[in-house]
């Protein structure tokens, strides 16, 4: 499961992934198939998936600027919350980083 999800996660032409029956409770002909057994407790391939999602998939990072002003990371496709500190004062602004998008934020702080 863990293969076959890293592998669709990381194909361009993939949008979305459907699984369906989550939990084995009233599953389709009672069929084992969902991440929480019937009585709703996960199985290991639920933790696994959340390790990966909650994890490994998950950009967090802290940066600083350089002399420049400029900071640089890197992050999976998606929306954020970036929180620039700057002399004693907090900014927060969305982000979303797409495929196609120029993926940048450009914020001015006064001195």
């Amino acid at each position: 499961m863990t293969r076959f999800y890293t592998m669709l996660f990381s194909h361009p032409a993939v949008e979305a992934i459907t699984w369906w029956d989550f939990s084995d409770r009233r599953a389709w002909q009672q069929a084992p198939a969902g991440f929480l057994r019937a009585d709703m407790s996960p199985k290991p391939a639920y933790e696994a998936l959340r390790k990966l999602i909650k994890g490994t998939w998950w950009t967090r990072a802290e940066v600083r600027t350089g002399p420049d002003g400029v900071a640089r990371t890197r992050g999976f496709l998606g929306d954020y919350r970036v929180k620039i500190a700057h002399n004693g004062r907090t900014v927060d602004r969305p982000l979303t980083l797409t495929r196609d998008g120029e993926n940048r934020l450009r914020i001015e702080l006064e001195p």
